[in-house]
């Protein structure tokens, strides 16, 4: 019984992190998007001079 415990804790311990190969794009599908998405971001807001510090 200990043995099947230990058993089962390490094959459950080395699969941590294990990517699997199965799951693949379909063909002719687009890449995966990048986060965050540049498409998405707003524009910056023009600048003006009644922003800017006085010198």
């Amino acid at each position: 019984m200990r043995k099947a415990l230990l058993l089962a804790a390490l094959l459950a311990l080395s699969a941590c992190g294990v990517k699997p190969h199965f799951p693949k794009a379909p063909p002719g599908s687009p890449p995966p998007h990048t986060y965050p998405d540049p498409a998405g971001d707003p524009k910056p807001a023009p600048s003006t001079d009644a922003e800017k510090p006085a010198s």
